[in-house]
């Protein structure tokens, strides 16, 4: 329910509705070939020994007019599409104005329930920080008043 009504808000339902095969599937290990992230994205660490496998997919699809367009999508394991391989196809829909835009279907609730989730962290965090902060300068402001 809550994907539809993103799709119609980005205008995903007027795009047309494709097949699209698998060209490519290159499985990445993300803990050994992904270079470390600076010190201060703690969370993409977390993220790392979470998912810390990729695969990295090449797609290809053509038109209403027979024309020939290649994409590509990273998963990781965790995501319905990282079961696919070489030859399989996926579900997309690419832009009738623009063909080379394209959207996933498959897996999209699932992506976007996880950035949900992190938008939701993150504002857990955010509000966390700021009560501390709060009650820090409020603690200080008490003992200096004594």
């Amino acid at each position: 329910m809550l994907i539809e009504i993103w799709e119609h808000l980005r205008g995903y339902d007027k795009w047309v509705e494709a097949e699209a095969t698998i060209e490519s599937a290159q499985l990445i290990d993300r803990l050994t070939r992904r270079p470390k992230p600076p010190w201060w994205r703690w969370l993409s660490y977390v993220d790392l020994l979470v998912n810390p496998w990729q695969a990295n997919c090449a797609i290809a699809w053509t038109d209403a007019g027979g024309a020939r367009y290649l994409g590509s999508y990273a998963v990781c394991e965790k995501d319905p599409l990282f079961q696919k391989y070489e030859g399989q196809r996926v579900s997309i829909r690419y832009n009738p104005a623009n063909p080379e835009q394209y959207y996933l279907l498959e897996g999209a609730s699932r992506r976007a329930l996880f950035s949900l989730l992190n938008w939701a962290f993150f504002s857990y965090m955010l509000i966390v920080c700021v009560l501390l902060a709060f009650n820090l300068v409020r603690t200080l402001d008490h003992r200096f008043r004594r």
